[in-house]
């Protein structure tokens, strides 16, 4: 499941994703984030960010794997950012 959340006011969009149990641990995130990104920027523009707990590693790896960056952190999250 991918998930697009615009926030008009600040002109980004909050990217998350999640796989079934089932499916995780066998390197399909990444093909699955970046289909979803390519399939939203076709018919949106939009910086895309990510909102990651710190012990999130394959999180953060997937984000960062498809050409996210850190751009923010805090206390509890680190914001990953794509500009387009």
């Amino acid at each position: 499941l991918s998930r697009f959340d615009f926030i008009k006011d600040e002109n980004y969009t909050f990217v998350s994703i999640t796989l079934d149990r089932n499916y995780r641990g066998k390197n399909l995130s990444k093909e699955f984030l970046q289909i979803s990104i390519d399939k939203f920027l076709e018919k949106n523009n939009s910086i895309l960010k990510a909102k990651i707990k710190y012990d999130n590693i394959p999180s953060i790896n997937c984000f960062k794997s498809c050409n996210f960056q850190l751009s923010e952190s805090n206390d509890k999250f680190q914001i990953y950012t794509k500009n387009v």
